[in-house]
Protein backbone atom coordinates (compact mmCIF):
# COMPACT_ATOMS: atom_id res chain seq x y z
CA UNK A 1 0.00 0.00 0.00
CA UNK A 2 1.10 3.57 -0.67
CA UNK A 3 0.94 5.86 2.32
CA UNK A 4 2.21 8.98 0.58
CA UNK A 5 0.56 11.68 -1.54
CA UNK A 6 1.93 12.06 -5.07
CA UNK A 7 1.66 15.85 -5.32
CA UNK A 8 4.85 17.79 -4.52
CA UNK A 9 4.80 20.83 -2.32
CA UNK A 10 5.02 24.24 -3.88
CA UNK A 11 7.46 26.90 -2.74
CA UNK A 12 9.17 24.30 -0.58
CA UNK A 13 12.31 26.35 -0.11
CA UNK A 14 10.35 29.11 1.59
CA UNK A 15 9.07 26.68 4.22
CA UNK A 16 12.46 25.63 5.48
CA UNK A 17 13.47 26.93 8.87
CA UNK A 18 16.81 27.29 10.58
CA UNK A 19 18.24 24.17 12.26
CA UNK A 20 18.30 23.87 16.04
CA UNK A 21 21.49 23.52 18.05
CA UNK A 22 22.66 20.38 19.85
CA UNK A 23 21.34 21.41 23.27
CA UNK A 24 17.94 22.40 21.92
CA UNK A 25 17.61 19.24 19.84
CA UNK A 26 18.67 17.07 22.78
CA UNK A 27 16.11 18.81 25.00
CA UNK A 28 13.31 18.28 22.50
CA UNK A 29 14.16 14.64 21.90
CA UNK A 30 14.46 13.95 25.62
CA UNK A 31 11.09 15.57 26.19
CA UNK A 32 9.43 13.78 23.28
CA UNK A 33 10.95 10.38 24.03
CA UNK A 34 10.15 10.70 27.74
CA UNK A 35 6.51 11.46 27.08
CA UNK A 36 6.25 8.74 24.43
CA UNK A 37 7.89 6.15 26.68
CA UNK A 38 5.57 7.15 29.52
CA UNK A 39 2.58 6.57 27.25
CA UNK A 40 3.87 3.15 26.20
CA UNK A 41 4.56 2.32 29.82
CA UNK A 42 1.01 3.35 30.66
CA UNK A 43 -0.21 0.68 28.24
CA UNK A 44 1.59 -2.02 30.24
CA UNK A 45 0.30 -0.56 33.50
CA UNK A 46 -3.29 -0.56 32.23
CA UNK A 47 -2.97 -4.17 31.10
CA UNK A 48 -1.40 -5.21 34.43
CA UNK A 49 -3.78 -3.29 36.70
CA UNK A 50 -7.08 -3.77 34.87
CA UNK A 51 -6.36 -6.95 32.95
CA UNK A 52 -3.94 -9.76 33.68
CA UNK A 53 -0.28 -10.63 33.65
CA UNK A 54 -1.09 -12.91 30.71
CA UNK A 55 -2.34 -9.96 28.64
CA UNK A 56 0.89 -8.12 29.41
CA UNK A 57 2.74 -11.19 28.19
CA UNK A 58 0.72 -11.47 24.98
CA UNK A 59 1.14 -7.79 24.14
CA UNK A 60 4.89 -7.82 24.81
CA UNK A 61 5.23 -11.08 22.87
CA UNK A 62 3.59 -9.35 19.89
CA UNK A 63 6.09 -6.50 20.21
CA UNK A 64 9.01 -8.92 20.52
CA UNK A 65 7.94 -10.85 17.42
CA UNK A 66 7.13 -7.91 15.15
CA UNK A 67 9.78 -5.34 16.07
CA UNK A 68 12.81 -7.24 14.68
CA UNK A 69 10.97 -7.97 11.42
CA UNK A 70 9.90 -4.36 10.95
CA UNK A 71 13.37 -3.07 11.77
CA UNK A 72 14.93 -5.48 9.26
CA UNK A 73 12.68 -4.33 6.46
CA UNK A 74 13.20 -0.74 7.56
CA UNK A 75 16.78 -1.03 6.20
CA UNK A 76 17.99 1.73 8.50
CA UNK A 77 16.45 4.32 6.18
CA UNK A 78 16.16 6.86 8.98
CA UNK A 79 19.89 6.68 9.65
CA UNK A 80 20.77 6.79 5.96
CA UNK A 81 18.51 9.77 5.30
CA UNK A 82 19.62 11.63 8.43
CA UNK A 83 23.24 11.08 7.45
CA UNK A 84 22.79 12.16 3.82
CA UNK A 85 24.10 15.62 4.66
CA UNK A 86 25.10 16.30 1.04
CA UNK A 87 21.58 15.57 -0.25
CA UNK A 88 22.87 13.06 -2.76
CA UNK A 89 19.55 11.23 -3.03
CA UNK A 90 16.15 12.81 -3.53
CA UNK A 91 13.57 12.17 -0.84
CA UNK A 92 11.42 10.38 -3.41
CA UNK A 93 14.06 7.63 -3.62
CA UNK A 94 13.64 6.95 0.09
CA UNK A 95 9.87 7.00 -0.30
CA UNK A 96 10.07 4.36 -3.03
CA UNK A 97 12.13 2.07 -0.83
CA UNK A 98 9.92 2.66 2.21
CA UNK A 99 6.74 1.87 0.28
CA UNK A 100 8.11 -1.52 -0.72
CA UNK A 101 9.72 -2.40 2.61
CA UNK A 102 6.81 -1.33 4.83
CA UNK A 103 4.40 -3.51 2.86
CA UNK A 104 6.84 -6.42 2.97
CA UNK A 105 7.27 -6.04 6.73
CA UNK A 106 3.55 -6.28 7.41
CA UNK A 107 3.20 -9.35 5.18
CA UNK A 108 6.10 -11.07 6.96
CA UNK A 109 4.57 -10.33 10.37
CA UNK A 110 1.26 -11.74 9.13
CA UNK A 111 2.99 -15.01 8.31
CA UNK A 112 4.46 -15.14 11.82
CA UNK A 113 0.98 -14.54 13.30
CA UNK A 114 -0.29 -17.68 11.57
CA UNK A 115 1.78 -19.77 14.01
CA UNK A 116 -0.47 -18.59 16.84
CA UNK A 117 -4.19 -18.95 17.45
CA UNK A 118 -7.06 -16.99 18.95
CA UNK A 119 -6.53 -13.56 20.54
CA UNK A 120 -2.76 -13.92 20.36
CA UNK A 121 -2.84 -14.10 16.55
CA UNK A 122 -5.05 -11.04 16.19
CA UNK A 123 -3.01 -9.07 18.71
CA UNK A 124 0.16 -9.84 16.76
CA UNK A 125 -1.50 -8.63 13.55
CA UNK A 126 -2.71 -5.42 15.18
CA UNK A 127 0.70 -4.69 16.71
CA UNK A 128 2.31 -5.46 13.33
CA UNK A 129 0.09 -2.82 11.74
CA UNK A 130 1.13 -0.30 14.41
CA UNK A 131 4.83 -1.07 13.94
CA UNK A 132 4.46 -0.77 10.16
CA UNK A 133 2.95 2.69 10.55
CA UNK A 134 5.76 3.55 12.95
CA UNK A 135 8.45 2.62 10.44
CA UNK A 136 6.86 4.94 7.88
CA UNK A 137 6.83 7.78 10.41
CA UNK A 138 10.46 6.96 11.07
CA UNK A 139 11.33 7.97 7.51
CA UNK A 140 9.91 11.43 8.12
CA UNK A 141 11.86 11.53 11.38
CA UNK A 142 15.04 10.94 9.41
CA UNK A 143 14.26 13.97 7.27
CA UNK A 144 13.68 16.14 10.35
CA UNK A 145 16.86 14.76 11.91
CA UNK A 146 18.93 15.70 8.88
CA UNK A 147 17.47 19.20 9.02
CA UNK A 148 18.32 19.27 12.76
CA UNK A 149 14.68 19.97 13.63
CA UNK A 150 14.13 17.30 16.26
CA UNK A 151 11.36 19.36 17.81
CA UNK A 152 9.12 18.09 15.01
CA UNK A 153 9.95 14.50 15.95
CA UNK A 154 9.20 15.24 19.59
CA UNK A 155 5.78 16.63 18.75
CA UNK A 156 4.98 13.62 16.59
CA UNK A 157 6.00 11.25 19.39
CA UNK A 158 3.80 13.17 21.82
CA UNK A 159 0.83 12.96 19.45
CA UNK A 160 1.33 9.26 18.77
CA UNK A 161 1.77 8.49 22.44
CA UNK A 162 -1.30 10.43 23.52
CA UNK A 163 -3.73 9.35 20.81
CA UNK A 164 -2.66 5.71 20.54
CA UNK A 165 -2.55 5.11 24.29
CA UNK A 166 -5.85 6.89 24.90
CA UNK A 167 -7.66 4.83 22.26
CA UNK A 168 -6.19 1.56 23.52
CA UNK A 169 -6.98 2.38 27.14
CA UNK A 170 -10.61 3.34 26.48
CA UNK A 171 -11.33 0.25 24.42
CA UNK A 172 -9.53 -2.09 26.80
CA UNK A 173 -11.35 -0.75 29.86
CA UNK A 174 -14.72 -1.09 28.11
CA UNK A 175 -14.24 -4.36 26.23
CA UNK A 176 -11.18 -6.12 27.77
CA UNK A 177 -10.44 -7.22 24.21
CA UNK A 178 -6.69 -6.92 23.74
CA UNK A 179 -6.73 -7.46 19.98
CA UNK A 180 -9.42 -4.83 19.35
CA UNK A 181 -7.65 -2.38 21.64
CA UNK A 182 -4.40 -2.94 19.76
CA UNK A 183 -6.19 -2.15 16.49
CA UNK A 184 -7.25 1.20 17.94
CA UNK A 185 -3.63 1.75 18.95
CA UNK A 186 -2.53 1.29 15.34
CA UNK A 187 -5.32 3.53 14.03
CA UNK A 188 -4.19 6.37 16.29
CA UNK A 189 -0.63 6.12 14.97
CA UNK A 190 -1.87 6.08 11.38
CA UNK A 191 -3.83 9.27 12.01
CA UNK A 192 -0.73 11.07 13.27
CA UNK A 193 1.29 9.88 10.27
CA UNK A 194 -1.28 11.15 7.81
CA UNK A 195 -2.23 14.41 9.50
CA UNK A 196 1.14 15.56 10.85
CA UNK A 197 4.29 13.61 9.92
CA UNK A 198 3.96 13.75 6.16
CA UNK A 199 3.36 17.51 6.21
CA UNK A 200 6.80 18.23 7.68
CA UNK A 201 8.68 17.25 4.53
CA UNK A 202 9.33 20.18 2.21
CA UNK A 203 10.47 18.13 -0.75
CA UNK A 204 8.66 16.05 -3.34
CA UNK A 205 7.12 12.99 -1.70
CA UNK A 206 6.31 11.24 -4.98
CA UNK A 207 6.50 7.47 -4.35
CA UNK A 208 7.69 6.53 -7.83
CA UNK A 209 9.71 8.76 -10.15
CA UNK A 210 10.12 8.18 -13.88
CA UNK A 211 13.05 5.87 -13.25
CA UNK A 212 12.47 4.82 -9.63
CA UNK A 213 14.98 2.00 -9.31
CA UNK A 214 17.88 4.06 -10.65
CA UNK A 215 17.65 6.22 -7.53
CA UNK A 216 16.28 3.63 -5.12
CA UNK A 217 18.60 0.70 -5.80
CA UNK A 218 21.64 2.30 -4.10
CA UNK A 219 19.47 2.92 -1.04
CA UNK A 220 18.50 -0.76 -0.99
CA UNK A 221 22.13 -1.78 -1.38
CA UNK A 222 23.38 0.38 1.46
CA UNK A 223 20.34 -0.24 3.65
CA UNK A 224 20.46 -4.03 3.58
CA UNK A 225 23.44 -4.29 5.97
CA UNK A 226 21.71 -1.84 8.31
CA UNK A 227 18.51 -3.89 8.11
CA UNK A 228 20.43 -7.00 9.07
CA UNK A 229 22.13 -5.08 11.86
CA UNK A 230 18.80 -3.85 13.20
CA UNK A 231 17.37 -7.36 13.02
CA UNK A 232 20.26 -8.85 14.95
CA UNK A 233 20.38 -5.92 17.35
CA UNK A 234 16.75 -6.48 18.33
CA UNK A 235 16.92 -10.26 18.30
CA UNK A 236 19.58 -10.11 21.01
CA UNK A 237 17.39 -8.62 23.77
CA UNK A 238 14.24 -10.34 22.48
CA UNK A 239 15.60 -13.90 22.35
CA UNK A 240 15.28 -14.24 26.16
CA UNK A 241 11.60 -13.32 25.77
CA UNK A 242 11.01 -16.02 23.17
CA UNK A 243 12.70 -18.70 25.25
CA UNK A 244 11.04 -17.56 28.49
CA UNK A 245 7.55 -17.58 26.95
CA UNK A 246 8.15 -20.99 25.42
CA UNK A 247 9.47 -22.45 28.69
CA UNK A 248 7.34 -20.74 31.34
CA UNK A 249 4.34 -19.18 29.55
CA UNK A 250 2.89 -15.72 28.92
CA UNK A 251 2.59 -14.83 32.64
CA UNK A 252 6.35 -15.19 33.23
CA UNK A 253 7.01 -13.18 30.08
CA UNK A 254 4.65 -10.47 31.32
CA UNK A 255 6.53 -10.12 34.61
CA UNK A 256 9.91 -10.05 32.91
CA UNK A 257 8.84 -7.59 30.20
CA UNK A 258 7.27 -5.25 32.73
CA UNK A 259 10.54 -5.03 34.62
CA UNK A 260 12.63 -4.85 31.44
CA UNK A 261 10.71 -1.77 30.39
CA UNK A 262 12.72 0.17 32.94
CA UNK A 263 15.56 -0.19 30.41
CA UNK A 264 13.47 1.75 27.91
CA UNK A 265 12.76 4.50 30.43
CA UNK A 266 16.44 4.97 31.19
CA UNK A 267 17.29 4.89 27.51
CA UNK A 268 15.26 8.05 26.83
CA UNK A 269 18.05 10.60 27.44
CA UNK A 270 20.57 8.27 25.81
CA UNK A 271 18.60 8.09 22.56
CA UNK A 272 17.86 11.81 22.66
CA UNK A 273 21.55 12.59 22.96
CA UNK A 274 22.55 10.05 20.32
CA UNK A 275 19.99 11.20 17.76
CA UNK A 276 21.11 14.79 18.26
CA UNK A 277 24.76 13.81 17.83
CA UNK A 278 24.33 11.93 14.54
CA UNK A 279 24.43 14.86 12.08
CA UNK A 280 27.18 16.60 14.08
CA UNK A 281 29.38 13.50 14.28
CA UNK A 282 28.69 12.82 10.61
CA UNK A 283 30.01 16.22 9.57
CA UNK A 284 33.07 15.87 11.81
CA UNK A 285 33.82 12.51 10.24
CA UNK A 286 33.21 13.77 6.70
CA UNK A 287 35.59 16.68 7.34
CA UNK A 288 38.29 14.41 8.77
CA UNK A 289 38.18 15.97 12.25
CA UNK A 290 39.04 12.77 14.10
CA UNK A 291 40.04 14.30 17.43
CA UNK A 292 36.84 16.30 17.76
CA UNK A 293 34.84 13.21 16.75
CA UNK A 294 36.51 11.07 19.41
CA UNK A 295 36.26 13.75 22.10
CA UNK A 296 32.53 14.21 21.51
CA UNK A 297 31.90 10.46 21.68
CA UNK A 298 33.91 10.13 24.92
CA UNK A 299 31.99 12.99 26.54
CA UNK A 300 28.72 11.31 25.63
CA UNK A 301 29.91 7.96 27.01
CA UNK A 302 30.92 9.59 30.30
CA UNK A 303 27.49 11.09 30.86
CA UNK A 304 25.72 7.89 29.91
CA UNK A 305 27.91 5.86 32.29
CA UNK A 306 26.85 8.03 35.23
CA UNK A 307 23.21 7.62 34.25
CA UNK A 308 23.58 3.84 34.16
CA UNK A 309 25.17 3.70 37.61
CA UNK A 310 22.34 5.78 39.06
CA UNK A 311 19.87 3.30 37.57
CA UNK A 312 21.63 0.32 39.17
CA UNK A 313 21.61 1.99 42.58
CA UNK A 314 17.93 2.93 42.30
CA UNK A 315 16.96 -0.62 41.28
CA UNK A 316 18.86 -2.13 44.21
CA UNK A 317 17.48 0.15 46.93
CA UNK A 318 13.98 0.94 45.67
CA UNK A 319 13.14 -1.89 43.27
CA UNK A 320 10.49 -3.68 45.33
CA UNK A 321 8.73 -0.46 46.31
CA UNK A 322 8.60 0.83 42.73
CA UNK A 323 7.42 -2.46 41.24
CA UNK A 324 4.63 -2.79 43.79
CA UNK A 325 3.50 0.79 43.24
CA UNK A 326 3.49 0.61 39.45
CA UNK A 327 2.50 -2.95 38.56
CA UNK A 328 1.36 -4.63 41.77
CA UNK A 329 2.51 -7.41 44.12
CA UNK A 330 2.84 -10.03 41.34
CA UNK A 331 5.77 -8.04 39.99
CA UNK A 332 7.21 -6.91 43.34
CA UNK A 333 7.65 -10.57 44.32
CA UNK A 334 10.48 -10.74 41.78
CA UNK A 335 12.23 -7.49 42.76
CA UNK A 336 15.59 -9.27 43.00
CA UNK A 337 15.61 -9.44 39.20
CA UNK A 338 15.48 -5.67 38.70
CA UNK A 339 19.10 -4.84 39.70
CA UNK A 340 20.34 -7.42 37.19
CA UNK A 341 18.23 -5.79 34.48
CA UNK A 342 19.61 -2.39 35.52
CA UNK A 343 23.18 -3.66 35.08
CA UNK A 344 22.30 -4.84 31.58
CA UNK A 345 20.67 -1.47 30.87
CA UNK A 346 23.77 0.50 31.94
CA UNK A 347 25.93 -1.47 29.50
CA UNK A 348 23.36 -1.19 26.69
CA UNK A 349 23.28 2.60 27.05
CA UNK A 350 27.02 2.74 26.38
CA UNK A 351 26.58 0.45 23.39
CA UNK A 352 23.85 2.68 21.99
CA UNK A 353 26.12 5.72 21.98
CA UNK A 354 28.80 3.70 20.20
CA UNK A 355 26.14 2.52 17.75
CA UNK A 356 25.34 6.11 16.81
CA UNK A 357 29.07 6.75 16.46
CA UNK A 358 29.71 3.90 14.01
CA UNK A 359 26.75 4.94 11.86
CA UNK A 360 28.07 8.51 11.86
CA UNK A 361 31.48 7.15 10.85
CA UNK A 362 29.84 5.45 7.87
CA UNK A 363 30.59 1.94 9.10
CA UNK A 364 27.55 0.16 7.71
CA UNK A 365 28.46 -3.13 6.04
CA UNK A 366 30.55 -4.49 8.93
CA UNK A 367 27.72 -3.98 11.42
CA UNK A 368 25.69 -6.94 10.15
CA UNK A 369 28.20 -9.73 10.92
CA UNK A 370 29.22 -8.06 14.18
CA UNK A 371 25.67 -7.89 15.55
CA UNK A 372 24.92 -11.38 14.26
CA UNK A 373 27.54 -12.57 16.73
CA UNK A 374 25.79 -10.52 19.43
CA UNK A 375 22.50 -12.30 18.70
CA UNK A 376 24.21 -15.69 18.75
CA UNK A 377 25.70 -14.89 22.15
CA UNK A 378 22.22 -14.02 23.40
CA UNK A 379 20.79 -17.26 22.02
CA UNK A 380 23.51 -19.31 23.71
CA UNK A 381 22.91 -17.54 27.01
CA UNK A 382 19.13 -17.99 26.79
CA UNK A 383 19.37 -21.71 26.11
CA UNK A 384 21.90 -22.12 28.92
CA UNK A 385 20.45 -19.90 31.66
CA UNK A 386 16.66 -19.68 31.22
CA UNK A 387 15.71 -23.37 31.48
CA UNK A 388 17.81 -23.63 34.65
CA UNK A 389 17.14 -20.28 36.34
CA UNK A 390 13.86 -18.97 34.90
CA UNK A 391 13.38 -15.22 35.28
CA UNK A 392 16.83 -14.77 36.76
CA UNK A 393 18.29 -16.69 33.82
CA UNK A 394 16.57 -14.27 31.44
CA UNK A 395 18.23 -11.39 33.30
CA UNK A 396 21.63 -13.12 33.06
CA UNK A 397 21.06 -13.45 29.33
CA UNK A 398 20.30 -9.73 29.05
CA UNK A 399 23.62 -8.93 30.74
CA UNK A 400 25.49 -11.23 28.37
CA UNK A 401 23.76 -9.66 25.38
CA UNK A 402 24.54 -6.16 26.71
CA UNK A 403 28.27 -6.89 27.00
CA UNK A 404 28.38 -8.22 23.45
CA UNK A 405 26.27 -5.25 22.28
CA UNK A 406 28.85 -2.86 23.76
CA UNK A 407 31.92 -4.66 22.43
CA UNK A 408 30.70 -4.96 18.83
CA UNK A 409 30.60 -1.23 17.95
CA UNK A 410 33.66 -0.51 20.08
CA UNK A 411 35.77 -2.98 18.08
CA UNK A 412 34.32 -1.71 14.80
CA UNK A 413 35.35 1.85 15.68
CA UNK A 414 38.87 0.74 16.66
CA UNK A 415 39.38 -1.28 13.46
CA UNK A 416 37.92 1.50 11.33
CA UNK A 417 40.26 4.08 12.80
CA UNK A 418 43.28 1.83 12.34
CA UNK A 419 42.33 1.29 8.72
CA UNK A 420 41.97 5.02 8.10
CA UNK A 421 45.34 5.67 9.71
CA UNK A 422 47.00 3.13 7.40
CA UNK A 423 45.20 4.18 4.24
CA UNK A 424 45.07 7.96 3.88
CA UNK A 425 41.80 9.24 2.50
CA UNK A 426 40.12 5.82 2.41
CA UNK A 427 36.91 5.11 4.35
CA UNK A 428 34.84 2.04 4.93
CA UNK A 429 32.16 3.82 2.88
CA UNK A 430 34.08 6.39 0.78
CA UNK A 431 33.28 10.09 0.81
CA UNK A 432 32.35 10.22 -2.85
CA UNK A 433 29.50 11.90 -4.69
CA UNK A 434 27.78 8.52 -5.06
CA UNK A 435 26.14 8.48 -1.65
CA UNK A 436 26.66 10.27 1.66
CA UNK A 437 25.89 8.00 4.61
CA UNK A 438 27.29 9.79 7.58
CA UNK A 439 25.34 9.45 10.59
CA UNK A 440 16.71 3.79 17.98
CA UNK A 441 15.50 -0.18 22.37
CA UNK A 442 14.26 -3.08 24.13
Amino acid sequence: MILFPVIPRKNASRQRTAPNGLKKNTFWMMLGNAYYAACQWLVLIVLARFGSVEDVGIFTLALALTAPVVVFFGLGLRTILASDVRHERRFSAYVTVKTVTATSAFLACSVIALWYTGPTRWTILAVAAAKTVETVSDLFYGYAQREQRLDRIALSLALRGTIGTALLTVLYLTTHNLALSSCAYAAGWLGVLWCYDRKNVHETRRPFDKHPWAAASPVFRIGLPLGLTGLMGLLGPNIPRYVLENSYGAAALGVFSGMAYFMVAGNIPVMALGQSLVPILARLHANGEKQKFTALVLRALGGVFLLGMLGVAAAYFFGAFVLDGIYGPAFAAHADILPLIAIAAAIVYLGNILGFAISSARIFVAQAPAFTLVALASLAGALLFIPAYGLKGAAYTLILNAVAFFLAPLLLLVFHREKRNKTTGENTMPQTPSFAEDGLSP
